[in-house]
């Protein structure tokens, strides 16, 4: 993984490597834990990049374990990222917008987009000839016999 932007990160064989949790979701990648209540930070609030939302997520679990109520972490994770734009900024002078690009594509829409080429889909369904597939015409396979 790419050394962090800011550097602080839950104590090496601390409980939080374990518990904090990589998950890819169709809206958006996240990190989370589970104790007694949901917590996340999603890759697109720490900018695209999954190495910082990892970390700023073993840091809330850390002080999750101390006692800290979840209004209290979901502060604190808020602060983390103000610290991560901060420095994005800093290693980015173009903005967040150049941090992304730099740093990698940005995460693809949740919208379903057309293809613009009218190519048969990747799905086994799409390629099936039906009336919704791409498909504009039919194929007969008895042909050339």
């Amino acid at each position: 993984p790419a050394a962090p932007l800011l550097g602080e990160d839950a104590p090496a064989g601390h409980e939080a490597w374990a518990k904090a949790k990589f998950q890819a979701h169709a809206q958006g990648h996240l990190w989370f834990f589970k104790r007694g209540f949901h917590f996340q930070v999603t890759v697109g609030m720490a900018y695209n990049l999954s190495d910082e939302a990892g970390r700023i997520c073993r840091l809330c679990y850390v002080r999750a374990e101390e006692g800290m109520p979840k209004d209290a972490l979901v502060k604190y994770r808020n602060e983390l990222l103000s610290e991560l734009k901060a420095a994005v900024l800093k290693a980015h002078p173009g903005g967040v917008v150049a941090a992304a690009a730099a740093t990698g594509p940005p995460r693809t829409s949740a919208v379903k987009r057309k293809r613009h080429d009218g190519a048969i889909g990747e799905t086994w369904a799409s390629q099936l000839g039906s009336k919704h597939s791409r498909m504009k015409f039919s194929i007969d396979p008895l042909d050339g016999l």
